[in-house]
């Protein structure tokens, strides 16, 4: 269980970090 937790947590944290990425890229688009 403990493992499917952090793989959990780790899956969460990578799906944020391409959420933001996204974000950038939508408002570097916004901005050119």
């Amino acid at each position: 269980m403990v493992h499917k937790s952090y793989l959990f947590t780790s899956l969460s944290i990578y799906t944020f970090l391409e959420f933001l990425n996204i974000r950038q890229l939508l408002l570097k688009k916004k901005t050119t």
